[in-house]
């Protein structure tokens, strides 16, 4: 009996080692398969998403943001290819993604390779990418899938930082300025969780004055300007004190003597709009209260937060 439980015991050992044996010799089998049908389907997915582009060659590997896996360029000049791999919170399988930007900075493509939650986010969110810059400021997350397309759009301003860094290719002023615009002024969002801001007809601009914006919820004002061969970026607060001047690099200027003219000039630009909005802000608040209020708009210098007026009641 004893000799048949030992005999029992070594044909169990023997079947799991011969299935062990067998499982590895898959699996060493199988993977290389597997990595170059992945490499062989990120490969199709440079031309998927750079369809102009004659050969790819790799610029950069390692040393890049952290969901950049690969940094291509296309010899023909088209633009660059880019292969991102991330995870969100609710996924333990990567999502591998191929970008296309061309040679003027816009995304041609944002192209699928391998991700299990891809049905979820939804196809719609991924075409969102599509002629995009790298402010991607048109692009909105999927309710539902807040931590799956935060990572996808975290990606792609991954892909943005590599080709700036590694690449020849340069921030348009218009990108230089949007991207600015939503640091200056965090607090300018619409109802999505975008930054928005309407451009403003001035009818008899100062000299230098080239443009103005208003946020979209009245929490700001931009002024674009130029002067001595530089080009400005002015932010003014809801209470039309201006609290930011840099070039489009971002450099300061905001004490610098040599723009006080400009920056005064950009100030006054919305004396107007603040009249207006403290026209149509008074009537609201009179509603809540009396007609008979008296409402004093505090002149305050220093706010620049999504604060956009404050007023003192008498009733």
């Amino acid at each position: 009996m004893k000799r048949d439980s030992l005999k029992s015991v070594d044909v169990l050992t023997s079947i799991c080692l011969i299935v062990a044996l067998a499982l590895s010799t898959v699996n060493m089998i199988t993977t290389p398969l597997i990595e170059k049908a992945d490499e062989q389907s990120a490969n199709a997915a440079y031309y998927e998403v750079l369809p102009e582009a004659t050969e790819f060659e790799v610029v950069q590997t390692g040393e890049l943001p952290a969901s950049v896996v690969e940094l291509k360029k296309d010899l023909g000049g088209s633009g660059y290819g880019v292969k991102l791999s991330t995870t969100s919170s609710y996924s333990q399988s990567p999502l591998v993604m191929i970008l296309g930007v061309d040679n003027t900075g816009i995304i041609t493509k944002l192209a699928v390779v391998n991700y299990a939650e891809t049905k979820e986010v939804g196809n719609d969110f991924f075409s969102q990418f599509e002629k995009q810059d790298s402010t991607l400021n048109s692009v909105d997350i999927v309710a539902g899938c807040t931590f799956s397309s935060n990572a996808i759009i975290n990606a792609v301003k991954d892909a943005y930082t590599a080709i700036f860094e590694y690449g020849n290719l340069e921030k348009s002023d218009e990108q230089k300025l949007e991207e600015l615009m939503a640091t200056i002024m965090p607090e300018a969002i619409n109802k999505s969780g975008s930054y928005e801001f309407t451009p403003v007809t001035i009818e008899t601009p100062a000299a230098g004055i080239t443009g103005a914006y208003t946020s979209e919820n009245d929490i700001g004002y931009i002024i674009t300007g130029e002067l001595n061969n530089k080009k400005l970026v002015i932010g003014i607060n809801a209470f039309g004190y201006v609290y930011y001047c840099s070039d489009l690099d971002g450099n300061n200027l905001l004490n610098d003597s040599a723009y006080k003219e400009i920056i005064d000039a950009a100030a006054k630009t919305f004396e107007p709009l603040n009249k207006e909005n403290d026209s149509r802000n008074q009537k609201s608040i009179k509603k809540m209260l009396s007609d008979s209020a008296k409402l004093e708009l505090l002149d305050i210098e220093g706010i620049n937060s999504s604060v956009a007026s404050i007023y003192k009641v008498n009733d």
